[in-house]
């Protein structure tokens, strides 16, 4: 975004929860770059899904989040927002081994010219 990006709802890239006999998938991936981000109560979001049975597939594991910017005029609980967690899960038969790992999330400020080659 070449001016200013406000976060005040929802960006994800979430994984699928599994069915049936399957795992769930993994978390996505995020990038914003923008001179100026601001947000308060926004989310930015790579979870790992959850199977219905663990015992028969696992969790899938938090994705990537980038977030590059020049000037930062968000709160602490944006930050706080901005996640890659692995899919967890919860029930009776929760273990440990069908747990997913979490993913990465990348601040970056920005300082003066920055070209993006692809």
């Amino acid at each position: 975004v070449g001016g200013r990006l406000t976060v005040d709802g929802v960006i994800s890239a979430n994984g699928k929860d599994g069915g049936p006999y399957t795992s769930a998938s993994s978390g996505g991936s995020v990038f914003l770059k923008t001179h100026r981000l601001c947000a308060s109560a926004g989310k930015v979001t790579a979870t790992g899904g959850v199977p219905s049975d663990p015992g028969r597939g696992g969790c899938g594991g938090g994705g990537r989040v980038a977030i590059y910017y020049g000037e930062d005029e968000t709160d602490a609980a944006f930050h706080e927002n901005v996640t890659a967690k692995g899919g967890y899960y919860t029930g009776k038969a929760a273990d440990d081994a069908y747990q997913g790992h979490d993913g990465s999330v990348y601040w970056h400020p920005i300082k003066g010219l920055m070209l993006l080659l692809r």
